[in-house]
């Protein structure tokens, strides 16, 4: 029984696919296709880590409003 390991070199990559455009005329490659989706879940990683932390903010605000206003009834 064989093992396939996959390995990239991302940096290698990240510099050939600034010079690939996806475009109707041309497939990309196996590889091309990993490492754009390699691309995409980093940054949707990275979004979902700054959409966290600026929902905690909003919600830390909330809080202190909150306790404000009850503060002010008292």
């Amino acid at each position: 029984m064989s093992t396939f390991v996959y390995t990239i070199d991302i940096y290698d990559m990240a510099m050939k696919l600034n010079t690939y455009r996806l475009t109707s005329l041309e497939e990309p490659t196996e590889e091309q296709l990993h490492a754009l989706m390699e691309q995409v879940a980093i940054a949707a990683r990275e979004s979902s880590r700054r959409a966290k932390i600026e929902m905690e903010r909003r919600m830390q605000e909330i809080v202190q409003i909150v306790l404000k206003r009850k503060e002010g009834k008292n």
